[in-house]
């Protein structure tokens, strides 16, 4: 984003980042292990542009495969149809839920699919999820590629592509070592930048840098 303003032409030194806040789920406590039996879970609009056909095509290759399930979180004009496509793949639509249920939805997740197909700002799902440490698949698009180290806090694949999309998610569903520490370099990552307390002091820091320019300008 900062990049498209730079470019309309927009000083870059009156253009400051600062992620959103996401207030810590754990606090002191320990970040829960992987599940052996893990779901993959989507959370967002089930909308064409957040990527849910290409997301069901890359179900149906994985079902002959795994028998975990996929649970989606939210709601959207596509829900009819994917609940059609999806009949019998293990794939449960939990419509809108709650901040506490979509919690409870983390913790029990192995990772996190956000296929968005569109270019996203700052998805909250992703830094959510590195909250509870968990790993995130998304495409290589926008906001959502920066948000994510590939191979590093989740894996990045080509947006619009089942078949790339669906090799991504079964390594990890395949891999719980892997996942464990993925997960556990993602909520370093977000202890690192999402964080309230960094949150906080990023704000400062940008009030301030905005202080010294407008003086400067007197």
């Amino acid at each position: 984003c900062a990049d498209v303003f730079r470019n309309a032409g927009i000083p870059a030194e009156r253009l400051f980042v600062k992620p959103n806040l996401i207030a810590d789920p754990l606090r002191s406590a320990e970040v829960p292990p992987p599940s052996p039996n893990p779901t993959v879970l989507y959370v967002g609009r089930l909308a064409r542009e957040k990527g849910l056909p290409t997301l069901l095509q890359a179900w149906r290759l994985l079902a002959e495969r795994t028998s975990a399930e996929l649970r989606l979180a939210g709601d959207g004009p596509l829900r009819r149809e994917l609940a059609a496509e999806a009949a019998g793949r293990h794939v449960t639509f939990l419509g809108q839920i709650p901040p506490a249920m979509l919690g409870e939805e983390l913790r029990l997740a192995g990772l996190v699919v956000l296929p968005s197909e569109c270019h996203e700002t700052f998805g909250r799902a992703i830094a959510e999820a590195f909250a509870w440490g968990r790993p995130v698949v998304t495409s290589r698009l926008g906001g959502q590629a920066e948000l994510v180290r590939e191979g590093e806090t989740g894996l990045l694949f080509e947006p619009g592509n089942a078949e790339d999309l669906a090799e991504k998610i079964g390594r990890l569903l395949a891999d719980r070592a892997l996942r464990q520490q993925m997960g556990a370099a993602a909520r370093a990552h977000y202890l690192a930048h999402f964080a309230e307390e960094r949150a906080y002091a990023r704000l400062v820091e940008c009030h301030a840098r905005a202080v010294q320019i407008h003086r400067a300008h007197e």
